[in-house]
């Protein structure tokens, strides 16, 4: 029976700091520093502070996207250009006649001469043609 009576006012005590915990848990807490008034002050010019540093922040933002594109344009424009070079010295390079190198060697030429003949009593101009074998040396041709 002791034992019982230990344990009964064991139990009450531990209810008891169960419910005192649970009261001051659920209590409302203030912000720990505020004193009359001169942090919450403090907290806005950090505010302040902070909205200035953002704006900073955003403008140069701004500024480096604008050299960004700025140069992005400007590395487009030289390739452009460059490439638009390209194809001009190309289309040149095309359009320039081409030299081609003939070598040396033989040809058959046909070479003639007129002659007046007569014919039953006409006079007739008569063309002989001779094929000789002739060496050309080599040569250039801007074909």
């Amino acid at each position: 029976m002791e034992m019982k009576k230990i344990l009964g006012i064991l139990l009450a005590v531990c209810f008891l700091m169960s419910v005192t915990v649970a009261a001051v848990s659920a209590g409302t807490v203030e912000k720990v520093g505020y004193k009359n008034g001169k942090d919450k002050r403090m907290d806005e010019e950090h505010n302040k502070k902070n909205e200035e540093k953002n704006k900073r922040m955003k403008e140069d933002e701004r500024k480096r996207k604008e050299e960004s594109d700025r140069k992005k344009r400007d590395e487009d424009r030289k390739w452009k250009e460059n490439n638009d070079r390209k194809k001009r010295e190309e289309q040149k390079r095309h359009n320039e006649k081409k030299r081609h190198f003939h070598r040396g060697h033989f040809e058959y030429k046909k070479v003639g001469h007129k002659e007046f003949r007569n014919y039953n009593g006409h006079r007739k101009v008569v063309v002989i043609y001779k094929v000789i074998k002739v060496y050309k040396a080599g040569y250039w041709d801007f074909n």
